[in-house]
């Protein structure tokens, strides 16, 4: 399925998990074989499917299932609910939240010298880069075996017409490479009238 790559836009000057997301995103960004790297993706119902898909501005959505439209490209989704671990109410408060980054990529197209698979070198950087975050508490889970675990929530094991992505089967196959890193993340609480 080919698509039309947008210019994403960042936040602008985000507060509380944007600046997290937008911050993980740029960091990404600087991976050099990465093409694209999307901030947060949000759950969309197309055609009765759920679908990740990331704001690009003027009201429109890009989808970021699985497509050939590029050669590698990451998202981050949100997992879970926010919460507030130490909550005091005479002063600003930590907040953590789970989150993930999804990778896909045609390994052909991201190093055509090596002809085998090699996501464990692509992950390496991944990690690098969260493991420099300041808003990254702890790594906590890696997928790259299962299109069901890496692409949870847009796929599932019976393959029901209720998920995404069409021809799971396909879709880690060589050359095609997927993963998803769950990490934690922690950020001050966004005090009202500051921003």
């Amino acid at each position: 399925m080919k698509y039309k790559v947008p210019n994403i836009p960042l936040v602008d000057a985000p507060v509380g998990l944007d600046v997290v997301i937008q911050s993980i995103q740029e960091d990404l960004a600087t991976i050099p074989w990465l093409e694209q790297s999307f901030g947060r993706a949000w759950e969309h119902f197309e055609g009765g499917k759920r679908v990740p898909k990331v704001y690009v501005g003027n009201g429109e959505y890009f989808n970021v299932v699985p497509n050939d439209t590029l050669r590698s490209y990451s998202f981050i989704a949100v997992r879970g609910e926010e919460s507030t671990p130490y909550y005091t109410g005479f002063q600003r408060n930590d907040k953590t939240r789970e989150l993930s980054v999804i990778f896909w990529g045609n390994l052909k197209q991201v190093d055509p010298s090596r002809d085998y698979i090699y996501t464990e070198r692509l992950k390496a950087d991944f990690e690098a880069v969260l493991m420099k975050s300041e808003w990254v508490k702890s790594i906590n889970r890696y997928f790259d075996e299962r299109v069901e675990d890496i692409f949870d929530g847009y796929v599932k094991n019976n393959m029901s017409d209720v998920y995404s992505v069409d021809q799971p089967d396909t879709i880690l196959m060589y050359p095609y490479t997927g993963f998803r890193i769950d990490f934690t993340v922690g950020y001050p609480q966004t005090i009202p009238g500051c921003f």
